[in-house]
């Protein structure tokens, strides 16, 4: 990861007609979170960096879902964290707020 989580930050979300956008600053670095509601559309990243950006689509969801839920099982089964307390309250933390 980025090292972002627990760290602080500024998080604003705005809606209209069903769209909701969240957009999350830390010092040195901002997301912007993007939820069409019933809209439909493929699940992006865009990365930006000095030479222009890059879209990182997820193709083929259930794979996705399936290896994290996976690796969520051997988690357990080897009591060893993938995710910390402090990673997981942070993220759900910024999910909350964009929520408000």
């Amino acid at each position: 990861m980025l090292q972002l989580y627990g760290k602080p930050c500024d998080v604003q979300s705005n809606r209209l007609d069903g769209v909701t956008v969240v957009t999350v600053k830390w010092l040195d670095l901002s997301a912007t979170f993007t939820c069409l509601g019933s809209l439909s559309s493929e699940i992006k990243i865009r990365v930006f960096g000095n030479k222009g950006y890059k879209d990182l689509i997820f193709k083929n969801t259930f794979s996705a879902f399936k290896r994290t839920l996976e690796k969520f099982i051997t988690s357990v089964k080897l009591k060893s964290e993938i995710t910390t307390k402090n990673e997981l309250v942070s993220a759900v933390s910024i999910l909350q707020r964009g929520l408000l």
